[in-house]
């Protein structure tokens, strides 16, 4: 992981940032979201300026990671993961504020490169730039 990377993830709990790092040397199958999942996470978007990139499911939990449209120094490094429980609401057509989906995650962390052991990195589309 990159200095820059590790700099980002000092204003993350060092208990997410824990379970991030074990996540990060875990093997992960991904996926694109659909476009339901897309409107469900779009007002997150727009919030961390950032677009859900992929999502995976593992032990119990729902990975995501999201994409930053401007990253390196002295932004925060390209990439965020958020580990999650896959309790709680299901998924409306209502998008999700931060404020609600924060209360589940548990790993977060920054990260610059797609480690090999998660497959191909997904390609950002970055849809909701300029658009709220």
């Amino acid at each position: 992981m990159s200095l820059a990377a590790k700099m980002n993830n000092k204003s993350i709990s060092k208990e997410r940032v824990a379970v991030f790092e074990k996540c990060f040397a875990m093997c992960a199958s991904w996926r694109n979201p659909t476009a339901t999942e897309r409107q469900y996470f779009r007002e997150i978007e727009h919030e961390i300026n950032r677009e859900l990139l992929a999502l995976a499911k593992q032990d119990g939990k729902v990975w995501y990671v999201y994409s930053a449209l401007h990253f390196g120094f002295p932004d925060p490094a390209e990439f965020l993961f958020l580990s999650r429980s896959m309790g709680g609401s299901p998924m409306t057509e209502k998008p999700i504020s931060i404020k609600l989906f924060s209360v589940g995650i548990d790993g977060a962390g920054y990260f610059e490169e797609w480690p090999e052991c998660w497959g191909q990195d997904p390609t950002p589309t970055f849809t909701q730039a300029g658009s709220k």
